[in-house]
């Protein structure tokens, strides 16, 4: 049955309102409590907008200092007119993610239809199917839901490829500069795009350059404007600083860093009788170990437990019984895969096929140079491609049967599609909030009010998670003053990894408990500890008072609040 434009677009519409719905329901209670990097962004987001300086008086940042983990500036300053319009809430904060991540419903659509001056109805039935895709991938459903800033990137860059493919097939050549824009802000908004966009885009000058050379001789302007986008883009990108900063945050991650293997190499080599000879030196050397970890983060990537099961193991960033990947779309990738590569062989294959096939391979790169390859959201670049791949996949499959077996086979597709999202759902709003507090920092909401209400009676507080960085959530639940922050907030030295601790803030210390300084202050003093290093301490019951018990009944972990 062939459907009308204006059917498409109803069911387009539909879709798109269910996708927003899971999206945005209880954003600010489900997950239940911000990470950190959720908090300092919101806090740095209203910094900017209070002061125009960052917590460590940094203004207007392109590359924002944060822990000393370097965050790219787009997202946070994405967040700021949302801060000004509504205030400093959770849900704020997560709101840029979420839009996107609806967005990119309909411009998935869109995508699609970019490839072709006229679109075919196999082109709308192709692109109708990547948008349904998208809105029901669990993938899509999790990174909307929490402030990534790849989920903001992943839209920028959808939005930027089809605006160029669409300048460059027809006539509106408008629409390069605009997708110049937009495919470059990706390498402001999330580090992987950095390695991926500039790779992505070297393929399609290489796919396109008869076009885009007929496009450099005939129309100045459309080129003056995009070398001047792509200028403005490489000057903020070293003004920033960002080479340094990448370095600092790439040192800790990379595969290629000595640092990564080098107590493995060591042990291996310790195993031979002579650890400096030849022998051991051939068996574990930094070229064997790097080559070791590239093929074991691609083996995690395509492990059906982070593509079909559990995702990665990175605590919040992944739910456990949610995988990345519908099975559907997984097993109608594999096919496209398989089709497109076969074209290629036989120099058969379109751009559009030939581009799927780049992005793909290109979404392994910033996990596979990385520790912890199944990462999803190193990897998420690939979320539009194996929707966009799956739906190419489903049309060629109906193409090539018969009006009865094409029904059956639509109907056995959308049906394990259907349920694989209510698995989902069911997972992710009923399991996840009563199973998993433990990955996220579920009493902080609650402390920092009561530390807010005590603070005044102390004349010290101790908190010992310094690694943590508690101080961001103190600064985002009071909605401190950025005005005050430089003389109240202090940080340590930045320490090898290049990270930068909060030291203090106000009278609460952010520093190793001294047990016997506390129990023997003449001062009022307050500490907040995990039950289980407090119980180790074997104080005796009149040295100290537990003011506040802090536990859930799905997290392992149960804190003190005590005073001396």
């Amino acid at each position: 049955m062939k459907l009308s434009t204006n059917i498409i677009i109803i069911i387009l519409t539909v879709v798109t309102l269910i996708g927003a719905a899971v999206r945005l329901y209880k954003i600010g209670e489900i997950p239940w409590a911000l990470n950190r990097d959720e908090a300092s962004i919101g806090y740095t987001a209203y910094s900017l907008l209070k002061t125009g300086a960052d917590e460590h008086g940094t203004a207007w940042p392109i590359n924002v200092e944060s822990f000393g983990d370097w965050k790219l500036p787009a997202y946070i300053y994405t967040v700021i007119p949302f801060v000004a319009a509504f205030g400093l809430e959770p849900w704020v904060v997560r709101l840029p993610s979420a839009i996107s991540g609806v967005l990119l419903i309909p411009v998935s659509f869109l995508f699609v239809l970019a490839w072709k001056k006229k679109p075919s109805t196999t082109d709308l039935y192709t692109g109708l199917s990547a948008a349904l895709f998208v809105a029901f991938s669990p993938w899509s459903l999790r990174l909307s839901r929490v402030a990534y800033e790849a989920n903001l990137a992943l839209l920028f860059a959808t939005v930027g490829i089809a605006c160029i493919v669409h300048g460059l097939n027809t006539k509106k050549r408008w629409c390069i500069p605009i997708g110049v824009f937009f495919s470059l802000l990706t390498t402001l908004t999330y580090h992987t795009y950095q390695v991926f966009m500039p790779l992505l885009l070297l393929s399609l000058v290489v796919l396109f350059r008869n076009s885009i050379t007929s496009v450099i001789r005939t129309n100045k302007k459309v080129t003056l404007t995009s070398a001047v986008i792509t200028t403005c883009f490489a000057f903020l990108l070293i003004i920033g600083n960002t080479a340094s900063a990448n370095t600092t945050k790439f040192n800790g991650l990379s595969v290629f860093s000595e640092s990564t293997y080098h107590f493995q190499l060591f042990d291996r080599r310790m195993s031979f009788e002579n650890p400096t000879g030849l022998p051991a030196k051939l068996y574990a050397n930094s070229i064997s170990m790097i080559t070791e970890n590239v093929f074991h983060n691609i083996s995690a990537i395509l492990s059906t437990d982070f593509l079909l099961i559990n995702g990665g193991s990175h605590g919040s960033h992944d739910v456990k019984g949610i995988g990345n990947v519908a099975l559907p779309a997984l097993l109608l990738t594999l096919i496209s895969l398989a089709i497109i590569i076969y074209k290629l062989y036989t120099h058969s294959a379109s751009k559009f096929e030939t581009t799927l096939l780049v992005w793909f391979l290109l979404s392994f790169v910033a996990p596979v140079i990385t520790v912890e390859a199944a990462h999803s959201i190193r990897f998420s670049p690939a979320i539009l491609i194996f929707a966009v791949l799956a739906a190419y996949g489903l049309l060629q499959v109906l193409t090539h049967l018969s009006s009865k077996k094409r029904l059956v086979f639509l109907s056995i597709t959308l049906f394990m599609l259907f349920y694989s999202f209510f698995q989902t759902l069911g997972t992710y709003f009923v399991i996840f909030p009563q199973r998993d507090h433990q990955t996220w920092p579920w009493y902080s909401r609650q402390l920092s009010s009561d530390l807010e209400t005590l603070k005044s009676q102390y004349v010290k507080i101790v908190m010992p998670q310094v690694d943590s960085s508690p101080y961001i959530f103190l600064l985002f639940d009071w909605q401190y003053d950025p005005q005050k922050v430089s003389e109240q907030l202090s940080f340590y030295p930045t320490d090898e990894g290049g990270f930068k601790h909060a030291k203090s803030l106000e009278n609460i210390s952010f520093e190793p408990i001294d047990w016997n300084a506390f129990i023997s202050s003449s001062n009022p003093e307050l500490v907040f500890e995990n039950k289980n290093e407090f119980d180790k301490q074997n104080l005796q019951p009149g040295d100290y008072t537990i003011l506040k018990k802090y536990e859930s009944n799905n997290a392992a972990a149960t804190f003190y609040l005590i005073s001396n």
